[in-house]
């Protein structure tokens, strides 16, 4: 797989909204929620996939391979975003999330490319169909529509896949005490052609999994620790459906978050909260293995 086609496979998961989950229950009517937050991420390797073993070198299938075998190389990228929510009624809660601000770059000992650009937009809503005293069912649906540029020439670091993509997701969440809270989820996300036709670069719809802790060990103060899985339901032949286990795009991920509502120790930022979240991935086939960190100050009321 060429260095470029690496590249393009992180745009699934890292334009998209944090794997951090909002959960299963929705705020009440009123509520308003913004967020604005800063993302890097950085890869040096690659898990291999089918195109990168190599049994004569002992590279199996999810093993750590270096970009290229001659030259190595190292991607960055990181953005600047901006999200937010509101519940209008009872129930129901509409989102928007959108990276205003890209840089990638890509380098190794014989080539560099950088770009820089706004993100896609993604367009959503949710509404909880299970509400009971300690446990909630939501349900998303949610629509990436691209802005930016997937600049196709192979050349330039891609900022977009280019193409729309839509989202179903169920989030269920436990309540088990007031401090103890676990969620579960599942996503199915249809991709559609920008173009109508198949290409090397028309990804194939992905399935993701994912579950989370959260306690408060003091007040005002949540902690979180997940996991989150995506496998990609295709082959590395874009001219067959067929998935098996040694040949779909996956990546599985662990991340911890800590969340600090400042407005409750300083009553001049009420409503004002510090996010950050660390993510690691622990295992994959055919994506590029990095460290992803994301920072940001939330506002509700």
């Amino acid at each position: 797989m060429k260095i470029i086609d690496n590249i393009i496979l992180v745009m699934i998961i890292l334009l998209a909204p944090s794997t951090v989950f909002a959960g299963g229950f929705v705020s009440n009517p009123g509520s308003v929620f913004v967020k604005t937050a800063f993302q890097s991420w950085t890869a040096d390797a690659v898990f291999a996939g089918q195109l990168q073993t190599d049994s004569d070198k002992g590279v199996e299938l999810g093993d750590t391979a270096p970009f290229d075998e001659v030259n190595g190389g190292e991607f960055k990228s990181q953005h600047l975003s901006i999200s937010a929510s509101f519940v209008p009624l009872e129930r129901l809660q509409l989102d928007l999330f959108l990276p205003v601000l890209q840089f990638s770059t890509f380098k190794d000992r014989s080539f560099q490319s950088d770009s820089v650009g706004v993100g896609d937009l993604y367009l959503g809503g949710g509404y909880q169909v299970l509400k009971f005293d300690k446990v909630g069912t939501t349900i998303n649906l949610k629509s990436k529509i691209p802005l930016a540029s997937p600049n196709e020439d192979q050349l330039s670091i891609p900022l977009s896949t280019g193409q729309f993509d839509f989202t179903a997701e169920q989030q269920t969440s436990w309540a088990a005490k007031p401090a103890l809270q676990f969620t579960a989820r599942t996503l199915y996300r249809y991709r559609l052609s920008a173009s109508g036709e198949t290409t090397d670069y028309d990804y194939r719809d992905e399935l993701e999994f994912g579950f989370e802790m959260a306690g408060s060990p003091v007040d005002a103060v949540w902690l979180k620790l997940g996991v989150s899985s995506l496998w990609s339901l295709g082959s590395d032949d874009p001219g067959t459906t067929e998935r098996t286990e040694n040949n779909g795009d996956q990546i599985h991920d662990l991340y911890l978050g800590a969340y600090w509502g400042i407005g409750k120790y300083l009553p001049v930022a009420k409503g004002l909260a510090l996010d950050a979240t660390f993510t690691v991935p622990y295992a994959g086939q055919d994506y590029p293995r990095g460290i992803t960190w994301n920072a940001g100050f939330a506002y509700s009321f």
